[in-house]
């Protein structure tokens, strides 16, 4: 039986995308088995990420409230405040995101076999979230630059 070109070139993508699928999985379940901390090194280098904005939009929050009783904000810092409130609100959703990919408990083999599967099946999850925390960040700064000028 001979397989028409199309259908072999088919199979063999099929193929090769199960052992990039497996050889993440392997690897990442191996990670996640050798972690003290039961995260993936990836994931606490982004955690890290996630928690500096969302002290920094906290901290930068507090200082714009009105420093007198009566005083207004002015109409550039108030532009700040809404996207400050939205790095918090989206490094808080980032964290938990991580936070839930996290290994708990004792490290068994099938354990971290099953969370390194969350984890490489939820890395487009983290990934978009990952975009719309950055481009937050990109606001704010520029929010920044137009409050100082």
């Amino acid at each position: 039986m001979v397989l028409p070109p199309l259908d072999a070139l088919s199979i063999a993508g099929c193929v090769i995308q199960f052992v990039d699928f497996s050889s993440k999985l392997i690897s990442k379940g191996n990670e996640y088995h050798k972690s003290q901390s039961g995260a993936l090194v990836e994931h606490q280098e982004l955690t890290m990420v996630g928690a500096n904005l969302q002290e920094l939009s906290s901290r930068l929050g507090a200082s714009i409230r009105p420093r007198k009783v009566g005083q207004e904000i002015a109409v550039e810092e108030l532009g700040m405040v809404k996207t400050l409130e939205r790095c918090e609100t989206l490094s808080q959703q980032f964290l938990e995101a991580l936070e839930k990919l996290k290994l708990r408990g004792e490290k068994h083999t099938w354990k971290s076999f099953r969370q390194a599967f969350k984890a490489v099946w939820g890395a487009d999850k983290i990934n978009a979230m990952l975009e719309q925390l950055m481009a937050a960040r990109g606001q704010l700064v520029i929010d920044i630059l137009h409050v100082l000028l």
